[in-house]
């Protein structure tokens, strides 16, 4: 399974907890196609099918870890799908479609009014007949607010609805599910073999230790520019924590875990939630001039 499917799958997870009936078009707009601001909740709502598979897998992973997924719009397919910005079939083609339609229609009133007199002069003419074309697909229903994930087949549910954020993440946007989408990615898989491998070494010991955290780091490094900062996360806390219990207290050490911290920054700025603690620690660790 790759990194998509997995994302796809969670996305697809989805449900809208309390419907939201404040029209998309009454929304402020903002400087992203994808978001509007709602000054009826004075928040930000999301249209995930504007935004990429990967651009709404960061967004789930930002509400991850704040602890409440943000407001949304989705366009559920009918065979429970949610659509994006990158789907095969996705919204832009359905607009496509629905231009070429009106595009038609709008032709065949032209030539109906033109052609209505002449019609009339020829009512004896004989019927034409043909295979009838398929009708247009129907536009997907709209989905709005804030959503919850749920495991099954996703319901359906009623055109332009929303709702409330449940009290708590459900399990499907854990830790775990945003580790096998880390796995998915070939270089971080690699180093998580690579350290496997180190750790069940027969003669390991404490020295291989410094170069096993270094590439623990390495890959939460790699997972935060594959965007995939919610695995990077739990790796890093995990991290920071053998770091900090080596025994040797030197500088090398103090090092290995300034450059831990540094990630640990940088993280929480992928995921929009505070560094201030990190920033603390970093500067208790500054070498004093």
């Amino acid at each position: 399974m790759t990194d998509s499917d997995c994302t796809k799958r969670m996305l697809n997870d989805l449900q809208i907890a309390s419907p939201c009936l404040v029209p998309w078009k009454s929304m402020d707009e903002t400087a992203s196609e994808a978001v509007r601001f709602c000054g009826q909740c004075s928040k930000n709502v999301y249209d995930i099918s504007k935004l990429t598979t990967a651009e709404a897998a960061l967004l789930l992973q930002q509400g991850a870890a704040s602890g409440t997924l943000p407001c949304m719009q989705l366009y559920r397919r009918f065979d429970g799908t949610i659509i994006t910005d990158d789907c095969p079939v996705g919204l832009r083609r359905i607009r496509d479609i629905w231009r070429r339609v009106k595009s038609v229609a709008a032709g065949t009133v032209a030539f109906f009014l033109v052609g209505l007199p002449l019609a009339a002069q020829n009512r004896d003419l004989p019927a034409t007949k043909g295979k009838v074309a398929a009708p247009a697909p129907a536009a997907p229903p709209i989905l709005r607010g804030e959503p919850t994930i749920t495991g099954g087949k996703p319901m359906m549910v009623p055109s332009h609805t929303g709702g409330m954020v449940a009290p708590s993440l459900p399990v499907k946007n854990s830790a775990a599910s945003w580790a096998e989408v880390a796995m998915t990615k070939p270089s971080i898989k690699a180093l998580a073999i690579r350290i496997k491998k180190m750790e069940a070494k027969p003669d390991a010991s404490e020295r291989d230790l410094p170069q096993i955290l270094k590439l623990r780091l390495q890959m939460a490094q790699e997972a935060d520019r594959l965007m995939v900062p919610a695995f990077a996360q739990i790796e890093l806390a995990k991290l920071y924590d053998a770091a900090y219990q080596m025994k040797a207290g030197s500088n090398t050490d103090n090092l290995l875990l300034r450059d831990i911290l540094k990630e640990r920054i940088a993280n929480a700025r992928l995921l929009k939630i505070d560094d201030s603690v990190f920033q603390e620690q970093l500067q208790k660790l500054q070498p004093s001039k």
